[in-house]
């Protein structure tokens, strides 16, 4: 079964070597404020922390309660299990998967980033990696 995690006002946050990348998310009717804090030269994850949305459980449907408290109280161990998971795990954003598709000069092209290494200093985060571009109807980028 496939199901679609939909994350939402990510913002991200950090200095020299730091990087905090908060948002939240959702997959079917499950929500929560997430974290992913990562550190040292080349933003290693160490930390993913998730608290439920303040909700009202308070329902007269004993099954619809339960499963609003049960979402609650299963949020830290939620953070803590995708933690272990994804802890020491470098941080980056590739395109491969969902290249930038443009139109330049009349021609159409596919872009893909597939990330190396990120780092950052400062307010800056900054990410190494390969481009691939490539017209779509085949032919070779023309050389300038």
């Amino acid at each position: 079964m496939t199901q679609t995690l939909t994350a939402r006002n990510i913002s991200a946050s950090g200095g020299d070597n730091t990087m905090t990348v908060a948002g939240q998310v959702e997959l079917g009717n499950v929500r929560y404020n997430a974290a992913v804090h990562c550190e040292g030269e080349d933003l290693a994850i160490r930390q993913v922390t998730l608290a439920a949305l303040a909700v009202n459980c308070d329902n007269n449907d004993l099954v619809e309660q339960l499963q609003c408290q049960g979402q609650q109280a299963a949020s830290g161990a939620l953070g803590g299990a995708l933690t272990n998971v994804y802890q020491g795990q470098r941080f980056h954003y590739s395109t491969v998967d969902r290249p930038l598709r443009f139109t330049l000069g009349g021609a159409e092209f596919v872009a893909k980033f597939e990330a190396l290494k990120s780092s950052s200093r400062g307010s800056t985060v900054t990410e190494d990696g390969n481009v691939t571009l490539e017209r779509i109807d085949g032919a070779p980028a023309p050389m300038r």
